[in-house]
């Protein structure tokens, strides 16, 4: 199989990078990472760190291991007697633990000394092997794009690297589990969109997060149990048992809604179907945006899977090589292409921020990045027609600044907000406009006057609201205004005179 061979659609190496990048440039991609990035050093040994995992939790109970495709061929009435168990790649703690269940080891008590191994392996990673094997995570953390990951493991490793590549090791970044019986006191999702703070990173265990309790995959059947429990508590399947509530429904959304990149995950046959299937809204074949990039000779080795996909998923993209030696490849092409886009237009600063009195009857101009130049163009037509904007250059901001006190006390003093939505803003999931949306929101709700005017900026726009499916249910119940790429309609400068005329009667001594 060649490297780089886009098998669903026979397109070429390059297309399947410009494509990649491209929506990764939209922060539309989320990464759903697996085992095969994770390998470790064991007794001279490179080999992956579960099955590092599945030959300690062995010696524990005084068996050996053997590893290979000999494995799949064993007899399995010998294992009654066996003293070594044969794991077969990327099986190793499934297999270990079906061995030790032959052995009358209970499976329910397996679950806290498998907790306890990987505690062991990580401490003895992070001292002595963590620049080798957080390296590709790392690489993969630092594409800042890359705001919501979906882990396939059960380690915390992934969350160690982000906070060391992104948050200087400090524990920021946000973990979210599942279990069909997790403890209420985990039960975590994501925040609403419009509260997420600039730089939030979350971490979502597909499979439940190690810890003493049964609550994260050690075999086959628990992954398909917890898959199970992600079906039947969709709202949209009728079922007669009980939803448990515990499901992250906002991050599921997030996950059927963007574009999924899949990195050496090792999915079986059947499970990469199920997932890709699950995580799109529609059928697999049906003519559709929603894209999955797959990454990994171990996952698509098997030939019926490329051939399901090439059939029946044209929009899966296909990359057969190592999950390390991909991420190494995206680290550099996307420093490469975020070097080669042209320079935007460094707009001169606009920023006017009164206080006190002066601060109310202005202004407040909200808008995603992506959209300076139509804020720009807006900006420009609202002071040829007497507008007094309350301008934030937000090129400046930095998480961490003390920004947030500034624009909250410029909304709650503002005598018209003026939210720009575009395709930009659905393809933004977080931002510091979605903050500025949920004030103004909340500010709205004590006030009689108008005082949100929402503005739709695409050029395209035929008015059909029902497309921005993101912007917050508060400005639905407003009339919707038209800017084409920040050019006011008339309908909207003549709304804006009248407001701006009502601003200056208002502010008469």
């Amino acid at each position: 199989m060649d490297e780089g061979i886009n098998m669903s659609s026979c397109e070429g190496e390059q297309e399947f990078w410009d494509e990649l990048l491209a929506f990764i440039g939209q922060r539309h991609v989320i990464p759903v990472v697996g085992p095969e990035l994770l390998n470790i050093v064991e007794s001279g040994r490179t080999i992956p760190l579960y099955q590092a995992v599945a030959e300690r939790l062995l010696k524990n109970y005084s068996f050996s291991a053997a590893t290979g495709e000999k494995a799949d061929s064993f007899p399995a009435d010998d294992l009654s007697s066996a003293k070594t168990a044969y794991l077969r790649p990327r099986n190793e703690l499934n297999d270990a633990v079906c061995f030790l269940a032959q052995k009358g080891k209970r499976v329910q008590d397996l679950y806290r000394p498998i907790n306890t191994v990987i505690e062991e392996l990580i401490i003895s990673i992070l001292a002595e092997q963590k620049e080798e094997v957080l390296v590709p995570l790392r690489q993969l953390a630092s594409i800042s794009h890359f705001d919501l990951f979906v882990t396939t493991t059960f380690d915390d490793l992934l969350v160690k690297a982000i906070d060391l590549e992104r948050f200087d090791g400090r524990a920021e970044t946000a973990q979210i589990e599942f279990a069909p019986m997790l403890p209420v006191n985990k039960r975590t999702d994501l925040p609403e969109s419009q509260s997420r703070p600039e730089g939030y990173t979350a971490v979502f265990y597909l499979f439940g997060k190690a810890s003493p309790l049964s609550t994260y995959a050690i075999h086959d059947e628990d992954i398909l149990e917890f898959v199970y429990n992600y079906f039947v508590n969709d709202p949209k399947v009728e079922n007669l048992q009980t939803r448990d509530v515990n499901v992250p429904r906002r991050f599921l959304s997030e996950i059927r809604g963007r574009d999924l990149l899949l990195i050496g995950c090792n999915f079986a046959d059947w499970l990469s179907r199920f997932f890709l299937r699950i995580s799109t809204p529609g059928r697999l074949m049906a003519d559709r945006d929603k894209r999955e990039f797959m990454v990994g000779k171990a996952s698509l080795a098997e030939r019926s899977l490329t051939v399901f996909l090439e059939r029946f998923s044209q929009n899966t993209r296909i990359y057969p090589c190592s999950a390390r030696d991909f991420v190494l490849r995206l680290s550099k092409r996307w420093q490469d292409h975020v070097k080669a886009r042209p320079p935007g237009k460094k707009a001169a600063p606009i920023l006017v921020k009164p206080s006190g009195a002066a601060l109310s009857k202005g202004i407040f101009i909200s808008y995603a990045h992506e959209d300076l130049e139509a804020a720009k163009k807006l900006f420009d037509g609202l002071k040829k027609i007497g507008g007094d904007v309350i301008w934030f250059d937000k090129s400046t901001l930095q998480p961490g600044d003390k920004w947030e006190a500034e624009i909250k006390e410029a909304i709650t003093h503002c005598r018209l907000f003026l939210p720009l939505i575009s395709e930009n803003t659905e393809m933004r999931p977080r931002g510091v406009f979605r903050q500025e949306w949920f004030w103004a929101s909340k500010c709205s709700e004590g006030i009689a006057e108008r005082y949100i005017i929402p503005i739709i900026i695409d050029s395209n726009y035929e008015g059909k609201p029902d497309k921005y499916k993101k912007m917050p249910d508060r400005f639905k119940e407003f009339h919707l205004s038209h800017a084409p790429t920040g050019e006011m309609s008339k309908e909207l400068s003549d709304l804006l005179l009248l407001e701006i005329g009502s601003i200056k009667e208002e502010r008469k001594p």
